[in-house]
């Protein structure tokens, strides 16, 4: 029986969401397998988990300038180079020892770089695949022990390539997700557009409440055009301001969702951060996205691939997104949205998704 190691992190929600859909994909092929789930700062420095964490989300939501200061100088220094990895390495290399995995796969950079570094004595010879999850060609992913790389884009595989990695070293699968959002048919947009609103776990919003009290009387006063739900997460203020105290009229209001599968999959049309996990499940999905221009350096880089590939909107001020849903609402902009819609269509075809089980049993059998 085969065991497999998946490294992951709780910076964000995309890390861990990777893993449980890499999980979910091989034991679907296989149940034989051996998946363990590890949290890498956990055995790690586990004293310093939660302060990361914690210091993480204040810095991403209060702090971006300084958040990005660091995240642009680990993009641009070899990661040879960075001595803060050193502090990772001890309790990490005896848990890889004790759990002795057969392969490694990393959905988290610090731990991709710190299984590359234990690599180095000659002594711990495991497989490591490293599975980048925001479309970014940053040098804080980019290790010289790494076996094989599972990259988000063509565009992302060209540049590494750039890098001196080995093209047969890289494997287009876009960001791993639970193969429940892969829609096989394109949206229709002949009819009703369908909204959906995602504020991720935590229900927090870069649009205003006021902004979707606009939306319930934009709808009321248009309708049978536009039809609209909002997810609020563990937002329970939010939720209960817009479900009891002050309620939306014409908006579905949802907290937690057990089947965001089918949620995606009943609406053409998805407002939410740039995350590179909610990315990939909104193309999987066919759904173009509607973001917020971010600040928050990998999210900047997923924004700029939704402009590039043209499978979405992206907003700076609040006033863009009230007239991006005014254009929805006009059926002139039916081709225009058919056209994004091929785009998606196109770019899932350059996803390599259904090959992740046999190039994970390629590097176990190799």
């Amino acid at each position: 029986m085969k065991k497999i190691l998946i490294l992951t992190a709780n910076f964000g929600a995309g890390h861990n969401a990777v893993s449980r859909a890499i999980e979910k994909h091989l034991l679907e092929h296989n149940c034989s397998y051996n998946i363990l789930i590890t949290d890498f700062v956990e055995v790690s420095v586990p004293e310093m988990n939660k302060p990361m964490v914690k210091c993480y989300e204040y810095q991403t939501k209060h702090m971006p300038i300084v958040y990005n200061t660091y995240y642009y100088a680990k993009k641009y220094i070899k990661s040879k180079y960075d001595r803060s990895y050193h502090m990772y390495l001890n309790n990490l290399e005896k848990y890889l020892r004790e759990e002795d995995p057969d392969l490694i796969i990393s959905t988290f950079p610090h731990a991709s770089a710190c299984v590359s570094r234990i690599k180095e004595s000659g002594t711990f010879n495991k497989k490591l695949i490293t599975v980048i999850t925001d479309v970014v060609v940053s040098n804080e992913w980019i290790h010289e022990n790494t076996d094989l790389y599972f990259v988000p884009a063509q565009y992302v595989k060209e540049k590494l390539i750039n890098k001196k990695i080995p093209e047969s070293n890289i494997k287009v699968t876009g960001v791993p997700v639970d193969k429940r959002f892969i829609e096989e048919k394109p949206k229709d947009f002949n009819e009703k557009r369908k909204l959906l609103f995602m504020g991720g776990g935590r229900g927090l919003f870069d649009m205003s409440n006021s902004f979707f009290y606009w939306l319930d009387s934009f709808i009321s006063k248009n309708p049978g055009v536009l039809e609209a739900s909002i997810i609020t997460g563990s937002n329970k203020e939010l939720y209960n301001k817009f479900s009891k105290t002050k309620p939306l009229k014409n908006i579905a209001v949802h907290s937690f969702v057990t089947d965001m599968p089918s949620k995606l999959k009943e609406h053409n049309l998805l407002i939410t951060k740039a995350g590179g996990a909610t990315l990939f499940e909104s193309i999987n999905s066919g759904l173009p996205i509607v973001v917020r221009k971010p600040d928050i350096g990998q999210e900047i880089a997923n924004a700029k691939f939704i402009n590039r590939e043209k499978i979405g909107y992206v907003y700076s001020k609040e006033r863009e997104l009230k007239k991006i849903i005014k254009n929805l609402a006009n059926e002139k902009y039916t081709q225009e949205l058919s056209g994004i819609s091929s785009n998606i269509e196109n770019l899932k075809t350059q996803l390599e998704f259904k090959n992740i089980y046999r190039y994970i049993q390629d590097i176990l059998n190799d």
